[in-house]
């Protein structure tokens, strides 16, 4: 009898995930009538073509319109959207109805601890409330001569591979090395990579593996890092949360037969550990009382993390973060400071050498700047040439093209330009039923033509330097910087946007003033990943973006 009684159970068992299966090919959902691109893929959708390397996808995607209707893994139904009135309504006015998927949050939660990237809620709004200030532009001030310090130590890293003439170089490679050791200096008051020279470091070395900056090891690795590769099996992550003791559960990964699982097990641990001795080193280093440090050879008390540690000190007890909540913050920190502002770096220095007279008013405007020292703050943020190029770079390559929300009840969202279903209906609103995930183009909305205009597709820079069409204003984009939804919007937008772009206008000042750049005879192509890595060509597997560069200084 209890065999039969086994059996049965496994028969309904088999035969309950089979429905949850077939039920989402063969039951009717409100997004069916929504255009969009046929099923790639039985199984996976049209998954792979839209998180390929390649480009092509998302741009047929933007044909059917603002919005249009994608197929996912096993059936689901999913939404791709950029349409500005549908994006306030999801990431401003109705976002407690928008979240971000379980899957997701146990995925980060596992990788980083409980941070800005995994709390939601209350907790959430709590530790934002205490952020904000260690990223004001107050706090930006006081870290600029930390990020000058790394810019000086990239200038002469560089200058120390060059001989006379012009030589091909990696700058992926410097830009990576440079964006984590500004990250360290002015987020943490650490210096992971003095960058004139090699030294070892764990810590970096396991950021590196993550995702954060080149590879170190040889032979070369595959561009797309652990973290990158693993982020299919997300939502497995968050069952195995739920499986007996963390003990238990480190066996469990310990014995996966998977490189990678292994491999992020392993700078999970490093990161972490290190993490935590960095935050002790500097709790006990700041002096809360006249917010300063004693380490006065790194200045780590204009750090951010020495901000957040006094501004933690000060607020009542119910506001107070937890050390393992602050610790959280400093590897969350560096993993989304590093590879993005890299990226936008070598775009930055790419698109200067295709565009030589730009970058020849740009060295202009900043040597009239500079004056024999360095840039201040507030003067270099009002520079209107290296503003615009900035804005520009940031408007038409995102490091991070995609955003995603999923739906946390029914929601009838709204369109700002109204679509034709397949039935031929003209519709303003759709139903968005429960648990559907809506894919943010945050490429196409910065490239949408009914917005920027007809040249939307093309990089100009002289824009920024005139009042912005009535278009761009009326759009109601919302997005926390210029415009653009390079940074997201709502509570969950990039809360570092500042520090990316005052570290972004410190390192091209000193690099353009310095070197003069020029493309080389490699074909350079960006990659669409969770954040865009260029390769040379489109089947190279070793991030990297050579160009040619000469010292100006004689």
């Amino acid at each position: 009898m209890p065999g039969y009684v086994a059996q049965a159970s496994a028969v309904v068992a088999v035969a309950w995930v089979f429905w949850k299966i077939v039920r989402k090919y063969i039951v009717p959902s409100a997004l069916d009538t929504i255009p969009g691109p046929p099923r790639g893929s039985f199984l996976l959708g049209n998954m792979l073509e839209l998180l390929g390397r390649g480009w092509e996808f998302q741009e047929a995607l933007c044909a059917y319109g603002t919005i249009a209707k994608l197929n996912g893994i096993l059936g689901e139904k999913l939404l791709f959207t950029y349409d500005p009135k549908a994006l306030q309504h999801i990431l401003l006015k109705d976002q407690q109805s928008f979240g971000q998927p379980s899957w997701f949050l146990a995925y980060n939660s596992a990788v980083f601890g409980p941070g800005l990237l995994t709390v939601v809620g209350e907790q959430h709004k709590r530790q934002r409330k205490l952020l904000n200030p260690a990223f004001s532009a107050p706090q930006m001030r006081r870290i600029t001569p930390l990020l000058y310090r790394t810019a000086h130590a990239l200038r002469e890293a560089i200058q120390s591979n060059l001989p006379g003439a012009a030589k091909e170089l990696d700058m992926l490679h410097w830009l990576s090395r440079s964006a984590l050791e500004s990250i360290g200096q002015g987020g943490l008051g650490y210096s992971f990579d003095p960058l004139t020279e090699k030294k070892p470091n764990k810590y970096a070395d396991a950021l590196k593996e993550l995702g954060c900056g080149q590879k170190t090891k040889s032979p070369p690795k595959k561009s797309r890092p652990a973290f990158t590769n693993l982020a299919v099996f997300a939502p497995i992550v968050q069952h195995l949360g739920k499986l007996g003791s963390a003990e238990f559960r480190s066996r469990v990964v310990d014995n996966v037969p998977f490189r990678d699982v292994k491999m992020l097990k392993y700078v999970v641990d490093i990161m972490r550990n290190q993490s935590t001795q960095i935050y002790d080193e500097k709790k006990a280093g700041v002096t809360m009382k006249d917010g300063h440090s004693d380490d006065q050879e790194v200045d780590a008390g204009e750090a951010i993390l020495a901000a957040l540690l006094r501004e933690n000190a000060e607020v009542s007890v119910e506001d107070r973060l937890p050390d393992v909540e602050l610790i959280s913050q400093m590897s969350t920190l560096v993993f989304a400071a590093t590879d993005t502002t890299s990226g936008l770096m070598g775009r930055l220095l790419q698109v200067l050498a295709a565009h030589p007279d730009v970058q020849n008013k740009l060295r202009a405007e900043v040597n009239d700047a500079r004056d024999g020292h360095d840039i201040p703050y507030d003067r270099l943020v009002q520079l209107p040439i290296l503003d615009a190029v900035c804005k520009e770079t940031l408007r038409m390559w995102p490091p991070t093209p995609l955003g995603f929300r999923q739906a946390q009840r029914d929601v009838l969202l709204p369109l700002g330009t109204s679509i034709r279903d397949t039935s031929g209906q003209k519709r303003d609103h759709i139903m968005v039923p429960k648990d559907t995930v809506v894919f943010i183009g945050i490429q196409a909305t910065n490239r949408n033509k009914a917005v920027w205009g007809e040249d939307a597709d093309q990089w100009k820079p002289e824009r920024w330097l005139s009042p912005l069409p009535e278009t761009v204003t009326n759009a109601r984009i919302p997005g926390i910087y210029s415009h653009l939804m390079t940074f997201l919007g709502g509570s969950k937008s990039c809360i570092g946007f500042k520090f990316a772009e005052i570290e972004m206008k410190i390192t091209l000042s000193v690099l353009i003033e310095n070197f003069k750049f020029s493309l080389s005879d490699k074909d350079i192509y960006w990659n669409m990943s969770l954040v865009v890595f260029p390769t040379v060509g489109k089947t190279d597997e070793q991030s990297q973006l050579p160009l040619m560069v000469e010292s100006l200084v004689r």
